[in-house]
């Protein structure tokens, strides 16, 4: 469900299935079109879903409206018209039709129990949503990242042990280079159509590349004599296990597997 539309597509989320909490509080009247000056408490059933927080009448099976929940959001306590277990969810406005810079809507709770069990709730929804945004930043950053020359560690299928290099992609050129030095015009290369397959690998932090042909490769690519056999696959590893290396492993798995059928 796109944020632009959450709220238009409140009625479609169930008041009881599948939330993550659902029950009844009171609440005041958003008063969106201005027809109700006095903006009056009510009770109404309250769903928090993953996105959204929605709500409905008492007899009511589906939502009637809501607000998105984004990584933006905020739950506090309030004071509003002296409610004594008043609290607030605010968004940042989604809908550049809407003159508001933050849709909210204010409820209140039976007890404080009540409220501090909504609250909790809610702000463990706005955390994962965080969570999810600073882990998409981050791996935009590694696909930028693994665009410029990574020291790591090269092995072919055909050697017995890994040498220090240094490795990049080529989006423009859709190519796959290492270098033994920190030069991005030096080194070799091979296009990532000629690649079968590129998996992560299960014991470390690094991953391997599948030629489809190595025949069809550059012949100066690899070293090769009557005694030698073409690799079939390319080992990187990088040498210290850690998330951030982990988001460069699968950044390279990525983008390799998308420039293999890029046009």
């Amino acid at each position: 469900m796109a944020e632009q539309s959450q709220t238009q597509k409140a009625k479609n989320f169930s008041l009881s299935s599948g939330a993550i909490l659902c029950g009844i509080l009171s609440k005041k009247a958003r008063n969106q079109h201005g027809f109700n000056l006095m903006n009056p408490w009510a009770e109404r059933k309250i769903a928090l879903h993953e996105k959204c927080i929605v709500y409905g009448d008492l007899d009511a099976v589906n939502a009637k409206d809501g607000v998105p929940v984004t990584a933006e959001s905020a739950v506090m306590n309030t004071t509003l018209d002296s409610k004594p277990f008043a609290f607030k969810i605010m968004t940042p406005n989604p809908d550049a039709r809407l003159s508001a810079d933050f849709i909210d809507i204010n409820l209140n709770a039976a007890d404080e129990d009540c409220r501090t069990l909504w609250v909790n709730a809610i702000s463990k929804v706005i955390d994962e949503h965080k969570r999810e945004l600073e882990e998409l930043k981050a791996a935009e950053m590694a696909l930028t990242a693994v665009q410029s020359a990574l020291e790591c560690s090269k092995k072919l299928s055909t050697g017995m042990t890994y040498c220090t290099r240094y490795c990049w992609v080529n989006t423009a050129n859709k190519t796959f280079h290492w270098s033994k030095v920190n030069k991005m015009t030096e080194g070799k290369s091979i296009p990532c159509r000629g690649v079968q397959n590129v998996r992560p690998n299960l014991d470390g932090c690094g991953f391997s590349i599948v030629l489809r042909d190595p025949k069809s490769l550059p012949p100066k690519l690899f070293s090769s004599s009557m005694f030698a056999s073409l690799p079939q696959s390319i080992d990187i590893r990088f040498d210290v296990e850690s998330v951030e290396n982990n988001r460069l492993r699968d950044a390279f798995v990525s983008l390799i597997k998308d420039l293999r059928t890029a046009k």
